[in-house]
């Protein structure tokens, strides 16, 4: 038995191995393709303007919120598709280095 403090090994630490996991496999996976990572973002938000916009033809209640969302939501699309743009480019030119 334990004299001393207490086991901080248990089920909680089940999710916390799980998500330690999965954000290894993300890493290994995409570190040679970031724009596969960035662009999948960039897709599930544009996805989400156009369902708001497409919502929006129909509704015209609550236009002003909706609308803005629908305008956060593409240009968080268009910043993800950069940041994955630059990313490529700095992945191709350190592999073109070594």
């Amino acid at each position: 038995p334990r004299t001393l403090g207490a086991s901080k090994y248990g089920f909680s630490r089940i999710w916390k191995v799980f998500i330690d996991l999965f954000t290894l496999r993300l890493v290994l996976n995409f570190s040679e393709r970031p724009m596969l990572w960035f662009g999948s973002f960039a897709v599930t938000l544009f996805l989400a303007s156009l369902t708001i916009l497409s919502w929006l033809a129909f509704n015209w209640q609550d236009r002003v919120v909706w609308s803005g969302i629908a305008l956060l939501s593409i240009s968080s699309a268009m910043i993800f598709l950069f940041f994955g743009l630059i990313c490529e480019l700095a992945v191709h030119y350190a592999q073109k280095g070594q």
